[in-house]
C-alpha cells in the first residue's frame, strides 16, 4: 500500500545572530498533515554534525525546531535540505525537498 506523500517543510530560517564561522543555526517550521519524521542533510558534508540528521516527531503539536550544525568550514556555502517523512520501511514516502543556502561567517585572525 502506497502512503500519501507528506506535506513539504514550510520554511527554514537561518538565525544569523546564533550562527558563527563554523556553525549554522536555523529554525525549521513544520507542515500540517500527517508525518513521522524529518530528514535534514547539508552539503558539503564536512563538520562534526552527521549528515543526514533524522528528527523523529515525538510531539505533533511542535511547530518548529531549532537546529545547529557545528564544526563547519568558515567562508563556505552550505546547502541545507529538509524533507518530511511519513511511514517506515518500504512504505515510507518523502515530501519534496525544501532547500536553503547559507555561507558560514568569515574566519578572521587578528595579529597584535
Amino acid at each position: 500500500m502506497q502512503r500519501t506523500k507528506p506535506n513539504d517543510v514550510l520554511q527554514i530560517v537561518i538565525n544569523g545572530a546564533s550562527s558563527g564561522p563554523s556553525s549554522i543555526s536555523f529554525y525549521m517550521f513544520t507542515p500540517g498533515g500527517v508525518y513521522s519524521a524529518f530528514q535534514i542533510t547539508y552539503d558539503p558534508p564536512d563538520g562534526t554534525t552527521v549528515s543526514p540528521i533524522l528528527l523523529t516527531v515525538v510531539d505533533p503539536d511542535v511547530n518548529d525546531y531549532e537546529i545547529t550544525l557545528n564544526g563547519l568550514t568558515p567562508s563556505r556555502e552550505y546547502a541545507i535540505t529538509a524533507v518530511t517523512l511519513s511511514g517506515t520501511g518500504y512504505s515510507q514516502t518523502k515530501s519534496d525537498p525544501y532547500v536553503v543556502k547559507y555561507i558560514t561567517g568569515l574566519h578572521l585572525e587578528l595579529y597584535i
